[in-house]
């Protein structure tokens, strides 16, 4: 059974260049990484995806957030604190890749990573869209 793609969507930008590039790489990265996995890479293509995505992760939370201090986004205290959330959401990659799971395992810990990557998005980067949308008088 083919599986559906990732697929980036308009509606989940926030109009910040720098952020929806960023976002946009984390659906690339994610659709890359569970391509490798459906043709068999397992662990190392696992073991690459979490390195790169959490190291990316905390870059882009810590642009994200100069990006907001600079809009003076009233939100800022909280939105850092989901940022924490998130972060430590993202551990159970790590432990699937430990645990020497199986592909559809692995697979499974991407998803969910993902997953909350995009409630984040949609959920919480919303939030600020209208700010960002205000300050650039759009």
């Amino acid at each position: 059974m083919a599986r559906e793609a990732v697929v980036w969507r308009d509606c989940f930008s926030v109009g910040d260049p720098l952020i929806d590039e960023q976002h946009q790489q984390f659906f690339r990265e994610v659709e890359r990484v569970l391509a490798a996995i459906d043709q068999g890479a397992g662990l190392e293509a696992l073991a690459a995806f979490y390195h790169d995505f959490y190291l990316a992760l905390v870059e882009h939370f810590q642009d994200e957030e100069a990006v907001l201090e600079r809009a003076n986004y009233p939100g800022l205290e909280e939105h850092r604190a989901e940022h924490r959330a998130l972060l430590d959401s993202i551990s159970e990659i790590s432990d699937a890749r430990a645990a020497g799971r199986e592909p559809l395992d692995l697979r499974r810990a991407v998803q969910t990573a993902f997953m909350a990557l995009v409630e984040h998005v949609i959920g919480v980067d919303m939030r600020f869209k209208s700010h960002l949308m205000a300050m650039r008088g759009v």
